[in-house]
């Protein structure tokens, strides 16, 4: 593995391991030998529990006011200008496109 990133799924704010535990390992479209992260393979029960929390999240979003959305959505827009380059690497090795292209998207 080449610096890889090991997650489960991100539901209600918390990284939970898939209800089966299983994982697979995601393979560098540039490289295949090189194995870029280790991902779960989830369920239909993982997607419910997300789908779950995504009903109760937007409920929530909905409530909130048209200002603080945009602070939040401004944040989000923040961060990622921070971590630039970070998700430029990632975006590169997960895609197997040259940097120079992922940091365009980005």
């Amino acid at each position: 593995m080449i610096g890889t990133v090991a997650k489960g799924n991100y539901i209600a704010g918390t990284w939970l391991a898939a209800v089966l535990s299983n994982t697979f390992g995601s393979l560098s479209p540039s490289r295949p030998t090189d194995i870029i992260g280790t991902f779960p393979e989830s369920t239909k029960e993982d997607v419910n529990l997300a789908v779950s929390a995504a009903r109760v999240a937007f409920s929530e979003w909905s409530h909130l006011s048209k200002i603080k959305r945009a602070e939040y959505l401004d944040h989000f827009a923040q961060l990622v200008k921070e971590n630039s380059e970070e998700i430029t690497k990632i975006m590169a090795l997960e895609s197997g496109k040259p940097i120079v292209e992922c940091r365009a998207d980005v």
